[in-house]
């Protein structure tokens, strides 16, 4: 009995969250514009035209944040979020996979070897979204089987 009201109260987002889940979804539209005009902008020499190959799949995961944050506004108990953030960390790993196939940055004119460690950032997020998403495997079948 007292598992059904837990699982009934956490339908509903708890007024804490909210202010998250609406500052990530202005997050990530800012981040939308941003990354659809940062070459028009120019202002980041080491940015080649090759990262015009990156937008496609980097406005899919900016899109789908918001779109699950706006979800979340008014659905979020945990097996839910741990869902659509499992969704969320396999796109970002999707995206880390482009940036590393296509690398749309040019360090040539910088002595520091930035480029690897641009590779190295980016390989360790591919790990962390991995990890990421055992965790929320685990803690979607815990809520799931707290639901019961």
């Amino acid at each position: 009995m007292e598992n059904e009201n837990v699982a009934r109260k956490s339908a509903k987002p708890s007024r804490s969250k909210k202010p998250d889940y609406i500052v990530a979804i202005i997050f990530n539209a800012i981040a939308l514009v941003i990354v659809n005009q940062i070459l028009n902008w120019g202002i980041l020499h080491f940015l080649t035209q090759d990262f015009k190959q990156v937008i496609p799949i980097q406005n899919i995961s900016l899109a789908a944040s918001i779109i699950f944050n706006a979800a979340f506004l008014f659905y979020d108990p945990e097996w839910f979020t741990s869902l659509l953030r499992m969704v969320l960390n396999g796109i970002s790993v999707a995206v880390l996979a482009r940036y590393l196939s296509v690398f749309p940055f040019d360090f040539s004119a910088e002595s520091f070897n930035w480029a690897l460690l641009f590779r190295v950032m980016i390989i360790i997020g591919i790990v962390g979204c991995g990890i990421a998403i055992i965790v929320e495997i685990f803690k979607f079948f815990g809520a799931l089987m707290r639901r019961k």
